[in-house]
């Protein structure tokens, strides 16, 4: 709430590990401008990324500073996410396993890059709907994976399965 932020200065809210930064920053703006990265610390105690953008204001003997904060927390969310789906890919690919999505309200299907790979098709190729996947399998295997979804689908959680797939090359 705006009452318990409202009469406390700026610095009161910046993570103790960047008030240096910050004071460095500060005195950087009065002489020109200044930007950089800190983290405040919301009254939660939330960490919170921000950008800030220093400029000094002049107006006859008058002297201050604007500044402005960007927050960075779904930038940074969204960097970490793309660093864990490549550390993911990159087990994938180690391990050779793959795995596969499906909104099933849509009938898009989802492969991971490895995916591909195990079933030897080519990435730039559109992904099968699931009746083109189940295609895909020997008609056992075909079956097996239809019911563990079909279960998975009823009763809420996961299934592993080996399949069999004649690949095309």
């Amino acid at each position: 709430p705006a009452e318990r932020v409202r009469g406390c200065f700026f610095q009161n809210f910046v993570s103790p590990s960047d008030q240096k930064l910050f004071a460095s920053l500060l005195e950087q703006a009065v002489k020109d401008r200044a930007k950089g990265e800190i983290v405040l610390t919301a009254a939660s105690g939330r960490q919170i990324p921000v950008f800030l953008s220093l400029s000094p204001l002049r107006q006859g003997e008058t002297s201050s500073l604007s500044m402005v904060v960007t927050d960075l927390s779904a930038q940074k969310q969204s960097e970490a996410l793309r660093r864990t789906a490549k550390r993911l890919a990159e087990a994938q690919r180690i391990a050779q396993v793959g795995d596969w999505d499906w909104d099933s309200q849509t009938d898009i299907v989802t492969w991971s890059d490895q995916m591909f790979e195990i079933l030897g098709l080519d990435p730039a190729e559109a992904v099968p709907d699931y009746a083109g996947q189940l295609a895909l399998y020997q008609p056992e295997s075909s079956r097996r994976l239809h019911e563990a979804v079909t279960q998975a689908l009823k009763h809420g959680g996961g299934y592993e399965l080996e399949l069999r797939r004649t690949r095309p090359d």
